[in-house]
């Protein structure tokens, strides 16, 4: 199987978590361009390959509706809003008002443009009233290394590309997408509790097998 993320993306904690018990063979390989191969193998990667980047990019290098089909959904991950070395902020509120009085420096880190993290974002900037700035990296690991850095003064990405980094207090997890809080951080609120319900979101993760695939299997 194949996990089209890059490392420390969600489909590599899902992908690698249920081949590993499996004894099966994962691989990891960023993008989407030539990900299958001779279509024997699978891919774990995100819905949004045929739910959404279909609409928001004018070129793909695969066929949504033939080279792709879903098989099932693995897993589903909330997404999580995170603060780092700048500004040095504890809440959602906090982040808020520092990017009210520095609209200039309020952007947000997402692991790809036009991936669903990209469209959160932006929808939470209006909520909050903040014309916050996508700054896209190639993957989650790129991004936790920024807000440690400061280079970036938040992100979006996925709850559990941030847990550990939260943990060991490098970075710092503002709101989380979940209905309730996630027991992995439990001292992190949801958006609701934090004072912007209807941001309950989650990032899946969906089995996919090209169309030669099943003539591969006969």
């Amino acid at each position: 199987g194949i996990t089209a993320t890059p490392p420390m993306g969600g489909a590599n904690v899902a992908g690698f978590a249920g081949w590993i018990a499996e004894k099966r063979k994962v691989e990891t390989q960023s993008g989407d361009k030539d990900v299958f191969g001779d279509g024997s193998v699978m891919m774990l990667g995100p819905d949004a390959l045929t739910a959404l980047y279909p609409f928001t990019f004018q070129k793909l290098s695969y066929d949504p509706k033939k080279d792709l089909t879903p098989v099932a959904t693995v897993a589903e991950f909330p997404f999580a809003m995170a603060a780092g070395a700048d500004p040095k902020v504890s809440s959602l509120a906090e982040y808020v008002a520092w990017a009210k009085k520095n609209p200039s420096a309020a952007n947000f880190g997402i692991p790809a443009v036009g991936a669903p993290h990209h469209f959160f974002g932006l929808v939470l900037g209006d909520a909050v009233g903040v014309n916050m700035a996508p700054i896209p990296f190639q993957g989650s690991a790129p991004i936790a290394l920024a807000l440690i850095g400061g280079q970036v003064s938040s992100a979006i990405d996925v709850m559990s590309s941030m847990t550990e980094n939260h943990r060991a207090g490098k970075i710092r997890m503002l709101a989380v997408s979940s209905e309730q809080r996630m027991p992995q951080a439990p001292d992190v609120p949801t958006f609701a509790e934090a004072g912007y319900p209807g941001f309950d979101a989650t990032f899946s993760l969906v089995l996919f097998a090209p169309i030669a695939f099943w003539v591969f299997l006969k």
